[in-house]
């Protein structure tokens, strides 16, 4: 049964084959563009995060697992417009269909996004909610 951690390796390994011109792994020079939230403390910048915020089951057939989560770009102070991009490609790439390539049934829908900056350690945080419903 798929799980809130298959999401996430989904995320990673679509980050990673992201290798094309305007992809993740140009974008961040980062052979791995996307990691867990906790462990940006080990990154190099510009990095991409992903935490989950909360899951819950949904009603009904087939069994579905709802999942909130949100993706943070990480980039270096003076570095302003990357963190969009960052983003603006994490969107464009977290799709149904790059999802069924890894053998997960999800449905994607966009939400709020917001500037997090953490400008006391020299780094600009650009944040997007993304939900996943994951039919298991």
């Amino acid at each position: 049964m798929s799980s809130e951690y298959d999401i996430i390796l989904a995320c990673m390994q679509i980050a990673r084959q992201d290798t094309g011109a305007g992809g993740l792994v140009p974008l961040t020079g980062n052979a791995v563009p996307l990691v867990r939230f906790f462990d940006i403390g080990h990154a190099t910048l510009p990095v991409a995060t992903i935490a989950v915020l909360g899951t819950s089951l949904a009603q009904g057939a087939p069994s579905t697992l709802l999942i909130n989560t949100q993706f943070d770009s990480w980039v270096v102070q003076g570095s302003e417009g990357l963190d969009v991009q960052i983003i603006d490609r994490i969107t464009e790439v977290m799709t149904n269909q790059n999802f069924k390539a890894e053998g997960l049934d999800v449905g994607v829908t966009l939400g709020g996004r917001r500037m997090l900056s953490d400008l006391e350690d020299g780094r600009l945080r650009m944040s997007q909610d993304i939900s996943f419903r994951l039919t298991r």
